[in-house]
């Protein structure tokens, strides 16, 4: 009986911090997200800052983007807007 008891609280506290872990998984991966993005921007104002000019979407696709979907896609939603 004490033992079965113990199941149960195991299995309610399981059933407690399961949702939790689901959702720290997407809060953990919007972070990193906000983080790739805030180093692009960087990257392009040490770039603008360095050669005084603008930088052109030429140079963002051909060094800071290339051959990176997610790069890419992150890119595109937050830093151009589509």
């Amino acid at each position: 009986m004490e033992m079965m008891i113990v199941l149960l609280i195991i299995s309610v506290l399981v059933l407690l911090f399961i949702p939790n872990l689901a959702q720290e998984k997407d809060t953990v991966l919007d972070k990193g997200n906000h983080a790739i993005v805030e180093s692009m921007k960087t990257q392009i104002e040490l770039q603008e800052f360095s050669t005084g000019k603008p930088v052109t979407e030429e140079y963002i696709k051909d060094n800071l983007i290339k051959g990176d979907t997610k790069k890419q896609d992150l890119y595109n939603e937050y830093i151009k807007g589509k």
